[in-house]
């Protein structure tokens, strides 16, 4: 009797505790090892320098966004389309107000400085790109696309393949400092800092510095858009919630094959993943990874090929090129990115509703003529860009913005059958469309509850002060008779 009470004494407890967590360290150290010491037998080839193409950054504008986006086009000067005989403002019209679809390509764009034969019109680019390739896409006839391709600098090109080749220390531990008074602490007043410890081994560094290194060009080009053509994206404070793409080009190894799968040199750049692989039907070279909730990537798509497979005519040295494989691939990506973008934005509204509704169910005190500039103001743009793309996306035409077919399988997996990326993304913002329909109607029944509430208290309020008032003058009255009598 007297052992076993022993035995339940906290102390004791934290002591077996403390003893099964060594053994279970020891062991995963022995299998790390051993993963690892297998796993790098593969080593990267010395001919295999991965180079980042090009970066798609998209834009929406819903129909509180529109004229941001017609004042952004006439200040930049790009108020003419390509041929120079139309105006881009009469193609907006046309297709918002139902009469066109499709998309217009607003042509190479390249700096002042850079002018050629070559550029259609001129910007101020980023410092990591020397050309750009804005369309503008009409996804719904009130919801239009800016995707931009942003072609990087062959220096910028080269900083993924530079990461990967770098060598990085063996690992990196951050311990607190084992001893003895840290371990009685722990045995007797049960502090958990004893366990506190990080290990980080270089495979882990150096993809952690790789995503790193795409995400600061993604920014870059992010910010470009974000500033000179705000849209429903450019609202939000956090950079990951804007679409993009990133388009991969290796030299030796095929992206989403065995042999790629074991370098893990590579796991940074996403050609190897074993969920979240996609394959182009229409371009079986053309492969590209969708991130998960829990991937660091926000909303970046990875594109990936072979640079010599990755074109059918790729004779010259000029076909092979980062700027004429991505431009060539415009076909395959611009769809695809298309509904990617538009399953964001489907997100993003949820996020904004649901922040509205708990912002909604704080507010502590009303105010009548508050809460309905607040419903009116919700009304004329959030709620109002939020029913139309509920009602529209659904029941969008696949031939609405004017691109060819393309067809995405997922790459073969034993625990997965295959599934169709526009299928999937389509059946998502169904899916979402009806969550957001029924949280708009709630939101709006409630606000509008919410007002019509704080409006019967201010009149009861205002009817009191007048009894309040009458009173006072009636006894007013009684005064100056009572006086004068």
């Amino acid at each position: 009797m007297f052992l076993n009470k022993l035995i339940d004494l906290p102390p004791i407890q934290r002591w077996r505790t403390y003893r099964e967590i060594q053994k279970h360290r020891a062991a995963n150290r022995f299998q790390a090892k051993e993963v690892i010491n297998t796993s790098e037998t593969l080593d990267l080839p010395e001919s295999e320098k991965p180079r980042l193409a090009g970066i798609w950054v998209v834009e929406l504008y819903p129909p509180s966004h529109t004229s941001k986006l017609r004042d952004s086009i006439k200040s930049i000067g790009w108020d003419e389309d390509t041929i120079g005989k139309k105006k881009l403002a009469q193609w907006l019209d046309d297709t918002r107000y139902g009469r066109s679809a499709g998309w217009i390509n607003l042509g190479p764009v390249t700096n002042p400085q850079n002018i050629s034969d070559f550029s259609l019109r001129s910007a101020t680019l980023p410092d990591n790109t020397n050309c750009a390739y804005p369309y503008l896409v009409s996804i719904t006839p009130s919801l239009t696309a800016l995707i931009t391709l942003f072609i990087l600098n062959e220096s910028d090109s080269e900083d993924i393949s530079l990461t990967i080749r770098r060598e990085y220390q063996k690992k990196q531990t951050e311990v607190v400092k084992k001893n003895t008074v840290t371990m009685l602490r722990y045995l007797l007043l049960g502090n958990a800092k004893f366990f506190a410890r990080k290990t980080r081994y270089p495979n882990q560094i150096r993809e952690e510095t790789v995503k790193q290194v795409i995400a600061r060009h993604t920014e870059t080009c992010v910010s470009w858009i974000s500033e000179r053509f705000p849209g429903v994206f450019s609202s939000s404070s956090k950079t990951g919630d804007f679409p993009t793409a990133c388009l991969v080009l290796t030299e030796e190894i095929t992206p989403f094959t065995e042999q790629a799968r074991k370098i893990l040199k590579l796991r940074g750049l996403r050609l190897s993943e074993p969920f979240g692989g996609w394959q182009v039907a229409e371009h079986p070279s053309l492969n590209f990874y969708t991130p998960s909730s829990f991937d660091s990537e926000g909303k970046r798509l990875t594109f990936s090929g072979k640079r010599s497979e990755v074109l059918d005519d790729s004779d010259s040295q000029q076909q092979t090129c980062n700027h004429s494989i991505a431009t060539s691939l415009q076909g395959e990506i611009l769809p695809i990115i298309s509904e990617w973008a538009t399953s964001a934005l489907l997100d993003k509204y949820c996020e904004d509703l649901s922040g509205m509704r708990d912002d909604a169910a704080n507010i502590g005190k009303f105010n009548p003529l508050q809460d309905l500039r607040r419903l009116r103001a919700l009304s004329h743009t959030t709620l109002y860009d939020i029913s139309m793309c509920v009602k529209e996306l659904p029941e969008r035409s696949d031939f609405a913005s004017g691109f060819d077919p393309v067809t995405a399988k997922s790459i073969k997996n034993e625990l997965h059958k295959e599934r169709d990326f526009k299928l999937e993304a389509r059946k998502f913002q169904r899916e979402r469309s009806d969550q957001l329909k029924h949280q708009t109607e709630t939101l709006t029944q409630v606000l509008s509850q919410t007002g019509h509430i704080s409006q019967t208290i201010s009149n009861l309020r205002t009817q009191r002060l007048v009894v309040l008032l009458t009173s006072i003058s009636i006894l007013v009255s009684a005064l100056a008779l009572l006086i004068t009598s």
